[in-house]
């Protein structure tokens, strides 16, 4: 629908990044306006609390080597616990993961939108 429609007339060239379609439908999703004040919703999605959660090792090459080398992977940050107060979520485990908080910084703006009800 809408986001579909958004992205289209921008790659177009028919809209700026700062337009965007908002459907009244029952259906229609939360119209997202950035930081940047452009419709794009972020490319990971805002967590709902930053707590670490252990990862169980399932296949044979995952080890300590293969957490401390992962970094941030699609949106989840992995870590080895280095059993701080801010990793205590993770418990006893020796390597955790959260969810990564999008970057929402940007200059200050002012952002228009107009409801065409």
């Amino acid at each position: 629908g809408s986001e579909a429609s958004r992205r289209y007339m921008a790659k177009g060239g028919h809209w700026s990044p700062n337009e965007a379609l908002a459907s009244g439908a029952e259906f229609a999703k939360e119209l997202w306006v950035g930081a940047a004040c452009t419709a794009e919703a972020p490319a990971c999605p805002v967590p709902e609390d930053g707590a670490w959660h252990c990862v169980g090792f399932t296949r044979p090459e995952q080890n300590m080597d293969w957490c401390r080398a992962q970094g941030t992977v699609a949106c989840v940050e992995y870590a080895e616990n280095d059993k701080t107060p801010a990793m205590a979520s993770c418990g006893p485990c020796d390597c955790c993961r959260r969810k990564v908080s999008p970057d929402l910084s940007a200059a200050a703006r002012t952002c228009c939108v107009l409801f065409d009800d």
